[in-house]
């Protein structure tokens, strides 16, 4: 799996030792439309892509989802929560204090955290009461959060029926969680960090995912 850059494929190139991948920035001024500032090189672009794909003929197969799996459509739902009366409030007023008096970023972004953080906390019982009810009718759920406090409440209510996997997860641990949730039958809900749970692993046993709380 790749995300949609062409700098991703560079490392991928070299393993199978093809003719582009002898140098990374002749690669990224021709595909990754390279450009140089201050700092150096920003290489997250893209540019002649016609060209790129004719030099990948032999070496990728290029398939989307709809190739090579059955979906059904893909249905997302907002559920509305009520989370108890102040929460986040004090954190909130901060946060508006800070933006109208125009302090510092740092500050700003750290009071903002906190905030996010008390009101995924407060929608932890809604997410573990919806997942309960997918459990019950046989189904296995994703849910993903921003926060380590949601994700560990979330695991320990569901106990040895979940997985958890987090920043803290050893990296040659990952794969077996994964392992255990599409094979296991016992096991029915994997809750994850969004950011070390998102990227570079496949879960196809689940038919929901939950998001208890977005960016």
């Amino acid at each position: 799996p790749l995300t949609n850059r062409p700098r991703d494929l560079f490392p991928l190139l070299q393993l199978v030792r093809h003719p582009m991948s002898r140098s990374f920035l002749s690669f990224a001024k021709r595909y990754c439309n390279a450009t140089r500032h201050d700092y150096g090189w920003v290489t997250d672009g893209a540019s002649n892509l016609d060209d790129l794909r004719v030099q990948l003929h032999g070496v990728m197969l290029r398939r989307t989802k709809n190739d090579v799996l059955d979906l059904p459509p893909k249905i997302r739902t907002w559920l509305p929560v009520q989370v108890p009366e102040g929460i986040g409030r004090r954190e909130m007023r901060r946060v508006v204090d800070m933006l109208i008096e125009k302090k510092d970023r740092t500050r700003l972004l750290s009071a903002l955290t906190t905030t996010r953080l008390q009101i995924a906390k407060a929608k932890t019982a809604r997410t573990i009461e919806f997942v309960e009810g997918a459990v019950a009718q046989g189904e296995k759920v994703i849910v993903f959060t921003c926060f380590d406090a949601p994700a560990q409440a979330i695991a320990k209510h569901f106990g040895t029926k979940a997985v958890l996997l987090t920043g803290a997860t050893r990296t040659d641990s990952r794969q077996s969680l994964v392992d255990r949730f599409q094979q296991n039958d016992g096991v029915r809900v994997f809750v994850a960090n969004i950011v070390a749970g998102g990227v570079g692993i496949t879960l196809t046993a689940a038919s929901q995912v939950v998001f208890n709380d977005l960016d």
